[in-house]
């Protein structure tokens, strides 16, 4: 007290707001001193937190209403509490055990350097915090230290920022007018000036912020700190360590900007907390919002975040929100995150704009069950200084389920967003979320909810895909207003009750993709891509199942770019496209410049006939105005098939164009089908750019059959006037011989518009019969038709027949009832061995009045074995850490209960997903190793959320003796890619390492199989050097290289239908078992996603 009033009688005339803060200090002192006789026997030396605040609350109440400071108000190291209905200023330092807000606490935002510590914040209802606001922000330099201490919230756990019920949080740091630009010119190892494409003065920059710059070349992004700044420059320290991209590249006189991110990590308001132990323990501080109120963060800084081991513990988070348009992140710098940097849960028209992510394993932004919608994420920039350190197991999945943005809620908007060196930029895996998760299992089907605005983002450098929009169908959802589904999703189906297509068109605009392994999907419809551009990726499209759009529009790929730049040694310039009955159109598409040579510019049919692929595969390529003038690699333009051990997409593809596309060619196609080159088709043998394909003046269309499987048909007429070839890949197809897809339950040809058919076989079964598609019918400005004849009875067939219930996946559609044979009086159908013409006036099938939940399913003669038979030895399967979407139930034998809805309730599709083969199936008892019931590993276990599926590795055997291994586990070698001229026993090639980042198993997925085994060869031979896992890059564990040995296996389905064809084919490989002093590689599987092959 002594030194106290004269410090505050000279505050008082120079600074009066510290004075205030001085007096409040000396009257606590003053209080304290006249009750501490009083209050000797009560405290008697104590240093126990409760001591002062306790005596301050009996003694000067008189003096906290009027004041409301909380470091009078609470004490160094108490447990704070801010009453309901009082207002408090954090106007110096303070540290606490616990921070607890049911009134108001602000910030004094005219201080400089404060600091808040705490265990945790916790913002209760009717509480707020306030950090500054929108129109007075917290420009000067504040802090929320988050401490590491024993106390745990029983709802938000520990070491938080975060609010509950009715809580607001405001934190407004200093507005920055960019938080990120791009670099201008390349910066070379050692530079310390940048040229940027924004002024850094405007952008709000100052000297002494840390910035990160981003890889151009899937290496690392680093840290820096402003030295000066300059127009439209900054200088930094250190000096650049790699070569970084700035400006624009040119190929073929277009310019494409492919420039280093440059962001700004720092902010004026931090949130940070202890980390000495954050890579050990994985945890660290969290932030949250829950409730009824809201959380508007922006311009901070929150690092050392997320806590792994936990669910829901993410550095930003919004959960279960439910309509929060006051839900704002905006400007934010998230920096060194152990688990997502952003996640939107169970929240609907947020706002996520401009944050940077700086290295936060597993997701940098995450909506994760499945009902979020219309939010909104955009300009945020998301980057993995090295793609290994943020691929890592989370709650939610295993590493290699992670992306830079990983949507379960797609119906948000997604707008000019950057995701850098992440495993995978932009993923959409709802097939793999089927059901969604957490509050909204059941509630959703995210593989069909529709996206909302999607426009203008960039993935690059991304060690997989960047772009990855697998297995999504969109359709008109029944949702309520929290995103659910209703009337027990039916709307989830392929069609309407009365058999009509249920999808709605999302368009994909604007989206820039380069150096990543793969961009695309497996499988998506009602998808359209427009101003889509690729620049030297391993693969410029890669895609295997789609469909004709449910508003007739045509084309899949409208005003798209493909290109390779020739002095980058990254990626291949080809088109793997999809295959199945319908129309993949691309117009005013443009390929442009030379690189290697892959499979071709475009194929067709990627995977076609096999699991993971569509069927059958007579899809037409419908082009206009594609332009392959400009490519100067010598590469093919087109071919037929890709990646797929079976026949069918070598023979049964088409192209098809109305200009000068095909080289003026009205229909080319494959060389095999040698009897459309008698008249009337007179088609005309093509160079090899074609593929020495067939040009065709006439048009040809596809032809299917739908129904069970009825053996070989055979179909007569122009066209297969020809002897049979049974030669692999033809197998009979060019006389007209017709085999069964058992994937998509069809026969599929091509035939000749305007003629006449003939189809005979054993149809033992009803079969739907149809031709050509609406769509081409309307293009080519006339009803297309052909008249068939079964059985002698004849029917004209037309492409603007009925197609209500025919799915163009058939009976391989996914789940919701996949897309089972429906037929009625519309279609023409062979019944009886006769055709039956569909009537075009029928009335369509009436909409079922909504029915009750359906019946058990009968309980078959239960097995007195507990788990699935036959038994499997140790070591015939993977650990059980690596099976995806396990049900917390684990068997012996390589059994496991395991969730039904990403795989349709098939064990086979199941094991397939992460490298196996199915040994047994069924349905269990509450949720043990008990066995209920079983089915075959192809048949449904329906009507329940799980089953048990017994996996085992490709090579290994069951302990019953009548069980051998397949003779032959992979394609033949003539269908490998990047082969480096050396091919070895059991599925062993020595292949280029470049385009798939030094991965074996991203080289094996990238033509339909799966890796088992990956090394570094002895001197371009068989002999192994050393061994890695799959999922590892070569180059790092023993230097640069460039070829590596891979072992890839087909998967079980693709291996059952192309043994036949393989044997007869000429091929290098053998049953052999390998030995050490040739391959000798150990299985190392991992899931590689959410789709098959």
């Amino acid at each position: 007290l002594r030194l106290c009033w004269p410090k505050l009688w000279r505050l008082n005339s120079s600074r009066p707001r510290a004075a205030m803060t001085m007096l409040r200090f000396c009257l606590c002192l003053l209080v304290a001193q006249q009750s501490s006789a009083i209050n000797s026997t009560e405290c008697n030396g104590s240093r126990t937190s409760t001591c002062a605040p306790n005596l301050i609350q009996q003694r000067s109440s008189m003096f906290r209403s009027n004041l409301g400071s909380l470091a009078v108000n609470c004490a160094f190291g108490s447990h704070c509490e801010v009453p309901s209905g009082e207002t408090w200023l954090l106007d110096s330092s303070v540290y606490f055990e616990t921070l607890t807000i049911r009134g108001t606490l602000e910030w004094d935002v005219s201080q400089d350097n404060l600091e808040l510590r705490a265990g945790y914040v916790l913002v209760e209802s009717g509480g707020h915090l306030k950090i500054g606001t929108q129109e007075n922000p917290m420009n000067r330099k504040a802090t929320v230290y988050i401490t590491k201490n024993s106390n745990v919230h029983d709802q938000l756990g520990k070491r938080f920022l975060g609010g509950l019920g009715s809580g607001l949080i405001d934190i407004h740091g200093r507005k920055l007018e960019r938080t990120w630009t791009l670099l201008t010119i390349t910066g070379f190892p050692g530079a310390n000036e940048l040229q940027l494409k924004d002024d850094p003065n405007a952008m709000g920059w100052r000297v002494g912020d840390r910035i990160g710059v981003a890889t151009t070349h899937q290496g690392e992004s680093t840290m820096h700190t402003i030295t000066s700044l300059g127009p439209y420059k900054v200088t930094v320290d250190p000096p650049l360590k790699h070569e970084h991209w700035g400006g624009f590249r040119e190929i073929e006189g277009h310019r494409f900007e492919m420039a280093a991110e440059i962001v700004n990590l720092e902010r004026s308001v931090t949130i940070t907390g202890d980390h000495d132990d954050f890579e050990q323990t994985l945890e660290g501080l969290h932030t949250i919002m829950t409730g009824s109120g809201y959380m508007d963060m922006r311009y901070a800084r929150v690092e050392w975040c997320g806590q792994r081991p936990i669910m829901g513990r993410y550095c930003l988070h919004f959960h279960l929100m439910k309509v929060c348009p006051r839900c704002v992140f905006q400007g934010n710098a998230v920096v060194e995150g152990q688990h997502v940097g952003i996640t939107i849960h169970g929240t609907h028209q947020s706002l996520v704009d401009q944050n940077v992510v700086w290295d936060a394993r597993a997701n940098g932004l995450y909506t994760e069950d499945g009902n979020e919608m219309d939010n909104t994420l955009s300009r945020n920039v998301m980057i993995c200084t090295d793609y290994r350190k943020c691929k890592v197991d989370w709650v939610s999945g295993l590493a290699t389920q992670t992306a830079g943005i990983f949507l379960i809620g797609m119906s948000n908007n997604i707008v000019e967003n950057r995701i850098i060196h992440y495993e995978n930029g932009i993923w959409t895996p709802g097939s793999f979320r089927g059901d969604g998760r957490g509050a909204a299992t059941g509630k959703v089907c995210p593989q069909f909810h529709p996206f909302g605005e999607w426009r203008g983002n960039v993935c690059h450098d991304n060690a997989r895909f960047g772009l990855y929009l697998d297995n999504q169908y969109p359709r008109n959802l029944e949702r309520d207003a929290d995103g659910y589904v209703v009337n027990n999703r039916n709307s989830c189906k392929w069609f309407t009750a009365d058999g009509r297509d249920n999808g709605v068109v999302n368009e994909v605009r604007d989206e820039f993709n380069w150096h990543n392994v793969f961009v695309g999907q497996y499988a998506i419809g009602d998808i359209q891509f427009i101003n889509y551009t690729s620049i030297n990726n391993g693969h410029a499209m890669y895609w295997k199942q789609g469909k004709n759009f449910v508003d007739g529009r045509l084309w899949h790929m409208l005003d798209s770019t493909f290109a390779h730049d020739p002095n980058d040694n990254y990626g291949v310039l080809q088109v793997l496209g999809p295959s199945g009955p319908f129309t993949f159109g691309m117009k005013n598409c443009k390929f442009l410049g030379s690189g290697p040579p892959g499979i071709a510019t475009v194929a067709a049919g990627q995977n076609c006939g096999q699991g993971g692929g569509a069927g059958p595969c007579n899809v037409h390529y419908l082009f206009e105005n594609v332009d392959f003038s400009r490519m100067r690699s010598n590469q093919k333009f087109i071919k037929f098939g890709a990646h797929t051990g079976g026949g069918q997409a070598a023979v049964q593809s088409m192209f098809v164009s109305k200009d000068s596309s095909l080289g003026g060619y009205r229909s080319v196609i494959s060389g095999h089908l040698n009897g459309f080159q008698q008249a009337p088709a007179g088609c005309v043998q093509l160079g090899w750019e074609w593929e020495n394909a067939l040009g065709c003046d006439r048009l040809v269309r596809r032809f299917n059959v739908w129904g069970p499987d009825s053996g070989q048909i055979k179909l007569s007429g122009n066209g297969y006037q020809v002897a049979e070839n049974w030669a692999f890949p033809v197998e009979g197809r060019n006389a007209g011989f017709l085999s069964y897809d058992g994937y998509h339950g069809s026969y599929g040809a091509g035939v000749l518009v305007g003629e006449s058919y003939a189809l005979s076989g054993n149809f033992h079964s009803d079969m739907i019969v149809e031709f050509s598609d609406t769509e081409l019918g309307t293009y080519f400005g006339a009803s297309e038709s052909i008249q068939l004849d079964v059985g002698g009875q004849s029917c004209e067939l037309k492409s603007s027949d009925d197609r209500s219930f025919i799915c163009p996946m058939g009976r391989d559609g996914g789940i919701w009832s996949a897309c089972p044979l429906t037929i009625f009086e519309r279609h023409s159908v062979i019944r009886g061995g006769r055709l039956e013409c569909g009537d075009p006036t029928a009335t369509r099938p009436p909409v079922p009045a909504p029915t009750p939940s359906p019946t058990p399913t009968p309980i078959p003669t239960p097995m007195p074995s507990p788990t699935p038979t036959p038994v499997l030895p140790e070591g015939s399967c993977s650990s059980f850490d690596v099976w995806p979407d396990v049900d917390a139930v684990t068997c012996t034998g390589c059994t496991a209960l395991v969730l039904t809805g990403p795989y349709a309730g098939r064990c086979d599709t199941y094991c397939e997903s992460f490298g196996h083969v199915c040994v047994a199936a069924g349905e269990e008892e509450a949720e043990n190793c008990q066995v209920k019931y079983t089915v075959g590993c192809d048949e449904e276990v329906a009507s329940t959320s799980d089953m048990l599926c017994t996996c085992r590795l490709p090579e290994a055997t069951t302990e019953s003796p009548s069980t051998t291994p397949s003779s032959e586990a992979c394609a033949p070698f003539s269908t490998w890619p990047n082969v480096d001229s050396v091919t070895c026993d059991s599925c062993t090639a020595l292949v280029l390492t470049s385009s798939y980042s030094g991965r074996c198993d991203l080289y094996c997925e990238s033509f339909g199989h799966v890796c088992v085994a990956a090394a570094e060869e002895e001197d371009e031979s068989c002999d192994v050097k050393f061994r890695v896992n799959c999922d590892e890059d070569v180059s790092e564990a023993g230097g640069a290289t460039s070829d590596m040995l891979c072992t890839c296996h087909l998967p079980l389905s693709s291996t059952a239908t192309s043994t036949t064809s393989m044997t007869s084919s000429s091929t290098t490989s053998t049953t052999s078992q390998s030995t050490e002093s040739t391959t000798g590689l150990q299985p190392s599987f991992e899931p590689v996603d959410g789709g098959e092959g």
